[in-house]
């Protein structure tokens, strides 16, 4: 387990807690806490894992809110 520093974390995005897991299969999740009052985009590569299509390049965690993706 990873945890990312929640001022300017590693996906190099500021107001971000990011917190990643790999599964006992191999998958490794990635957890996204917005802390902030305005969207952020976080680069990062994976599934978000309520949706179907892949994020490539990055996501947009909306303010206060949560991502949770899945990757290889």
């Amino acid at each position: 387990m990873a945890i990312i520093d929640r001022r300017r974390n590693r996906h190099g995005a500021a107001g971000i807690e990011a917190v990643q897991r790999r599964h006992r299969n191999g998958r490794l999740y990635t957890f996204l806490a917005n802390d902030t009052d305005a969207p952020v985009e976080v680069p990062v590569d994976g599934r978000i894992l309520t949706g179907a299509d892949p994020v490539v390049g990055g996501v947009r965690v909306p303010p206060h809110g949560l991502a949770v993706l899945r990757g290889s």
